[in-house]
């Protein structure tokens, strides 16, 4: 992964906060994104617990240099949220459904 990253491939880490991703990957592999799940993500505005955790993965994921991708976001109170934590990016039904690949090269020329 080194290798490639030096050639210019950047790579995350999907699904961050279930499964099988961990802190050990955060130290031990070269990633450019962490991507948070959207068991997270969901109704973070009014979920604590949620907001907490969110908070923590991104301001940890900063100190390691990572950008941040935000799973799942549906709501504007959620992209807000997001926003005010300082996420980079966010990806889900607000800002696109998804697309095949014909209508999204349409969509875009």
């Amino acid at each position: 992964m080194k290798k490639l990253q030096s050639l210019g491939v950047h790579s995350a880490l999907d699904d961050y906060g279930t499964g099988f991703s961990s802190i050990t990957h955060l130290k031990s592999l070269p990633i450019n994104y962490l991507k948070i799940d959207r068991s997270l993500i969901d109704q973070i505005d009014s979920n604590l617990q949620n907001l907490a955790l969110t908070a923590g993965v991104i301001e940890m994921a900063h100190r390691l240099d990572m950008e941040v991708v935000a799973e799942g976001v549906e709501r504007h109170e959620e992209w807000q949220t997001l926003k005010e934590l300082g996420c980079d990016y966010i990806q889900g039904f607000l800002v696109c459904v998804p697309l095949a690949v014909g209508d999204l090269v349409s969509r875009w020329n």
